[in-house]
Order: structure tokens, then C-alpha cells, then sequence
């Protein structure tokens, strides 16, 4: 009998433990399973946006970000890839804090997101500019208004920054490409924009995007591209905070290839009311060789990732990327697109890029991109 029993107990423990095993692996994956790219959409559901803005229409701003105190540490808990995105960057930029300490940095982050939201929801509200702007290097935009090439990036709140430039002198209507998703996002829940007629949208996703940039570019009108998530297989991995990330090489491709002007431009939510705005001086690129190419380009971006890892130690907490950065693959790659795998790194070797001639990690070499022919 005791035989029995034990054999009967080891035979009931071994399934019990696998199914107990099985189970926990299957939550632990749907918990704790990483986004592979960046898809677009907003969180919070129609309701709950839809709240948020007529609070917020009804009875201001302050409203608003008073909401924020309990929307955060829900989000918190509840957003598994948006925590632990904003705790890889904030590893990466303080990693000198404690666990407790960097989980504090992490609510922080979220809550200056959601004041930047809800500023700009605010604004498209009103007929009228609610915040004033701090332009920096405002005269490099407006010598260049008969076409020119804005590169910014997910950080701070540049659309809603450069919406308060015909304030300060420019003129042009700017088109912004921006990506274009299935679901609900931030541009469906915000809809019509009452002060939107300085600015119109350029979807990257229709037929033919770079033919009407160029066209855009050709009528003399300036246009805002983002570098820092690519959505084609037009990208390069250089370093940006200590590791290597994706940057869209898109931006410099048509600057080069239509011998267009581009500068680069950040917006960050400076005190309550005021934004600040920044524009570099603008530089033709030009490529000097053809197998030289992409070599140019990977140059071009590296330079584009130090800016704005410059810009970002000024206002760390408006890094607005909430996605595996540094991990994620490109959302080409992602789906599988031809043509999209980079040539010289794998996801193995992403984050331990090496010092020229250490011989340590890979050589930052940049990957084959095909030549725009516009």
C-alpha cells in the first residue's frame, strides 16, 4: 500500500508540476513578452480619452494633470512594455540609481507624457496659442522656407512646439509625416485641430509617400520627418546613450538625393507654459562617391543620435519612445519585409557596441541600404 501510494504521489506530483509549470511559463510570457516594434496606437480606450478631453475642454488644464495623479501608477501597473521601456532608458541614463529609485524616475517619465498630451490635446482646442514659445536658431528655419527638411525626433513635444512658430516669423505651411496605424491614436482621439492650419499631415504609409515629399519640397513648403523609428528597411544601428539603436536614414537619403537643406529641430516642454524650441543650421548633404554611400549616411545619422542625446540630458525625462528602443527590431524586419535585415550586426550584438579598434563587440560598420532614384 505505502508503495502504491508513493508511486501514485510521484505519478500525480510529476503532472501536477507540469501543468503548474506550463501555466506559470503561459502567464509569465503574456505578462512579460516584449513588443517586437512600435505600432502606433494610443492606450486608455475611447472612453476614457474621450473623458480626459472634456475634462480637460471643460475645465482646463490644471484638471487635466490633476487626473494624471491617478491615471499614472495605473498605467504603471498596467503597461508592462512602457515600464520596462522607460526602465531600459533609465538604466542607460542614470545607472547609478537603485531599483526604488529608478522605478520613482519611471512614474515621473509617464506623468511629463501625459502632460505633454494633454498640452497638446489642450491646444487643438483652442482657436488660439495657449503656450508661448523660446525659439533657438528660429532664423536658420526662416532663411530656408522655400524648402527645407526638419529631422526631429519622439522627444519633448516638437509638433506642438514648431505649431507656434508662425508666431516667430515663419510663414510656410510645415507638412509632418507621420506614421499612420491601424486603431485607436492620439491624432483619432484628438481630431479636428481648431489652430492646425499652419500645419498639414503627410501619411508615410500611402502610395508613393516620397513622391509627394518631394512634391511638397518642389512647392517650396518645409516638412518634418521623424528619424528615430523607422518603419522601412531604410535604417542604420548607430550608438545613441552607450548602445545601438535603429535611426530611419530616410531623412538624409532625400536631403542628398534632392540636394534640399536640412537642419535638425527638438521641442521640449520647458516651465508650465512655455515651450522650447531649437533648430541647428542647415546643411546641404551631398554624397562624394557612390560605393561611399552608405558609409555617408551612417556618418549623417550618427550625428543626428549625438544632437539629440545632447538635447535629451537638458530634459531627460522627455524621451517619449515607450517601446523596447534599443531592443526592438524595425518594424520592417518585424513583418518580415524584403530587403529590411541589416548586414553586419544580429539582435544578439546590439547592445555591446565597441570602441574603434578595441576588439571587443562588433565593428559599427553601417548596413546595405538601397539608393533612393527620385
Amino acid at each position: 500500500v505505502t508503495i502504491n501510494w508513493l508511486l501514485g504521489s510521484l505519478v500525480v506530483g510529476s503532472v501536477l508540476g507540469l501543468v503548474g509549470g506550463w501555466t506559470a511559463a503561459f502567464v509569465a510570457s503574456r505578462i512579460y513578452k516584449r513588443a517586437p516594434t512600435w505600432n502606433g496606437r494610443t492606450r486608455g480606450g475611447r472612453f476614457g480619452n474621450a473623458f480626459l478631453k472634456l475634462v480637460i475642454g471643460r475645465i482646463g488644464l490644471r484638471a487635466g494633470y490633476f487626473c494624471l495623479l491617478f491615471i499614472i501608477p495605473y498605467f504603471y501597473l498596467f503597461a508592462p512594455t512602457a515600464r520596462r521601456s522607460s526602465n531600459e532608458y533609465w538604466s542607460l541614463r542614470a545607472p547609478a540609481s537603485s531599483w526604488l529609485a529608478r522605478q520613482w524616475l519611471v512614474m515621473k517619465h509617464l506623468y511629463r507624457f501625459g502632460q505633454v498630451l494633454m498640452d497638446r490635446l489642450y491646444q487643438s482646442l483652442q482657436s488660439k496659442p495657449v503656450f508661448k514659445s523660446n525659439p533657438n536658431g528660429i532664423e536658420n528655419i526662416i532663411a530656408h522656407q522655400n524648402g527645407v527638411i526638419l529631422l526631429s525626433a519622439h522627444a519633448g513635444a516638437w509638433d506642438l512646439a514648431a505649431s507656434l512658430l508662425r508666431n516667430d516669423g515663419v510663414r510656410s505651411q510645415l507638412h509632418v509625416v507621420h506614421y499612420e496605424s491601424q486603431g485607436l491614436t492620439f491624432n483619432k482621439v484628438k481630431g479636428a485641430d481648431k489652430y492646425e492650419s499652419h500645419r498639414a499631415l503627410v501619411s508615410n504609409v500611402e502610395a508613393q509617400p516620397v513622391l509627394k515629399i518631394r512634391d511638397i519640397l518642389s512647392r517650396g513648403s518645409p516638412i518634418g520627418l521623424m528619424g528615430d523609428r523607422p518603419v522601412s528597411g531604410n535604417f542604420e544601428l548607430v550608438p545613441f546613450m552607450g548602445r545601438l539603436a535603429a535611426f530611419d536614414t530616410t531623412p538624409f537619403r532625400l536631403a542628398a538625393s534632392l540636394e534640399t537643406p536640412l537642419l535638425f529641430t527638438f521641442g521640449f516642454k520647458g516651465r508650465s507654459d512655455v515651450y522650447d524650441f531649437f533648430a541647428t543650421n542647415a546643411r546641404i548633404y551631398r554624397y562624394s562617391g557612390e560605393s561611399a554611400r552608405p558609409l555617408q549616411c551612417y556618418a549623417w545619422l550618427t550625428e543626428f543620435a549625438a544632437q539629440l542625446e545632447q538635447r535629451l540630458r537638458a530634459y531627460p525625462d522627455q524621451w517619449f519612445n515607450f517601446f523596447p528602443f534599443w531592443s526592438a527590431r524595425p518594424r520592417a524586419v518585424a513583418e518580415g519585409q524584403e530587403g529590411a535585415k541589416t548586414a553586419h550586426y544580429s539582435l544578439e550584438e546590439l547592445s555591446t557596441p565597441k570602441e574603434p579598434g578595441s576588439g571587443k563587440g562588433p565593428d559599427p560598420k553601417p548596413s546595405a541600404v538601397t539608393e533612393l532614384h527620385l
